[in-house]
């Protein structure tokens, strides 16, 4: 009886956990409902900086759950992480950009004898840019730990930054209006779900400006600014074989830049709030994440301006025998003031993605290490020589024995 009611409450409590019944629940939640993987992938993609260690805990709505998932119609593991990182970011964003009109609500409503323009800024910046790159990223009630947002469930401000940003989505991917016009619509909205004048205007241009910058992206994966070579990348290799693997970034993309550039001006002209909560900065990076593979960059890990034609590459060398996977990453460099932020991927993401299955073949090792196999081989030939002659020049010098007759 006891053996049976353990398990009836293992049951309950796995269930509980699996699918929590007030439909909240963490990111880690949300993608296993995908049947998602996070445990290794995750552990690597938060290694190479891709997604910010406190991303899986973070809670969020069914609908957000939704959201992160949509961006993702693979489900591959690496793409899934991808999209919940970029989602996160992007509504953190938004939700800053509200708590900073709450901050500068709280300062005016203040003695403008004893707090001036001076200590405005002051407090702008200390709610805004005083922080670092992983603060700037998550709301103050998380902490880099992994804690979530909060024991209860996920606070109304981060759920009118999820509104903001699924209507700016929606106005962008929809609208046929003006910059000015979709401001006004996703203002507009906000308004009716509650939010301030002050809220709502910083909002919708956060909102409206991480839009735009999804749209250039998709339009960036979609077209031929990007290409990988070797194309198609080998599906088998032998071990200890090398393989360089190149991405080139079409020096076109300044054209794109220079588009959402002119369109960020036209969101700031048209916007009652002073400053927007992101800034991109023309440039990109990449990064290669693999399984059981020996990788050398040609290059470092600092973020190049796309000015031109602008190449990665890197050597990709089989160590393992199995099937080995190589995911192709690339994204945007945003910063927020002074601070870089973790880059916004394309999506869908990645760019490339092959399995490799290495393969142990004796003459292709051979084949491939002649060149210092040969002087070895020369060398053991020269001393197995010299060992010979040795020894028969020590049987020369021995004694002959005597005949034995009388």
């Amino acid at each position: 009886m006891a053996l049976c009611m353990g398990w009836l409450v293992y049951d309950a409590a796995a269930q509980t956990n699996e699918a929590p019944d007030d439909g909240i629940l963490t990111v880690r939640e949300c993608l296993r409902k995908a049947n998602t993987s996070v445990g290794p992938v995750g552990q690597a993609l938060i290694k190479e900086g891709i997604i910010e260690k406190n991303l899986l805990p973070t809670k969020v709505t069914n609908d957000m759950c939704e959201d992160i998932l949509k961006r993702a119609p693979d489900g591959t593991s690496v793409q899934t992480l991808v999209a919940a990182q970029n989602y996160i970011q992007e509504i953190n964003l938004i939700e800053n950009s509200i708590r900073g009109a709450a901050a500068e609500a709280a300062v005016r409503r203040s003695d403008r004898h004893l707090f001036g323009y001076q200590s405005l800024v002051s407090v702008r910046f200390m709610a805004q840019t005083d922080k670092s790159p992983v603060q700037i990223q998550y709301s103050d009630d998380e902490t880099p730990s992994g804690g979530g947002s909060d024991e209860t469930g996920v606070k109304p401000i981060r759920r009118e930054a999820a509104n903001v940003s699924a209507t700016a989505a929606s106005t962008v991917a929809t609208s046929n209006a003006s910059i000015a016009g979709m401001l006004k619509e996703i203002e507009a909205a906000a308004l009716k779900e509650g939010l301030s004048r002050s809220d709502a205007a910083r909002g919708a241009r956060c909102g409206l400006e991480q839009a735009l910058l999804n749209a250039i992206s998709k339009e960036l994966s979609q077209r031929n600014y990007i290409r990988v070579s070797p194309d198609p990348t080998p599906k088998e290799m032998e071990y200890g074989e090398t393989i360089t693997i190149k991405l080139l970034v079409s020096g076109e993309v300044r054209g794109l830049y220079e588009r959402l550039g002119g369109q960020y001006e036209k969101v700031a002209e048209a916007s009652e709030a002073e400053e927007g909560c992101v800034d991109f900065t023309e440039s990109m990076t990449a990064d290669l994440l693999d399984r059981s593979f020996a990788i050398e960059p040609h290059q470092g890990q600092a973020p190049r301006p796309i000015t031109h034609n602008t190449t990665w590459s890197w050597d990709v060398t089989a160590n393992k025998e199995d099937k080995n996977t190589v995911d192709l990453l690339v994204g945007h460099v945003l910063q927020r003031g002074e601070m870089e932020l973790t880059p916004h991927w394309l999506q869908p993401s990645p760019v490339r993605r092959v399995t490799i299955t290495v393969k142990v073949n004796p003459l292709g090792f051979v084949d491939r290490n002649w060149q210092w196999l040969l002087p070895m081989g020369i060398a053991l030939a020269a001393a197995a020589t010299w060992l010979v002659w040795m020894f028969r020049k020590r049987e020369q010098q021995r004694p002959s024995e005597p005949s034995g007759e009388g």
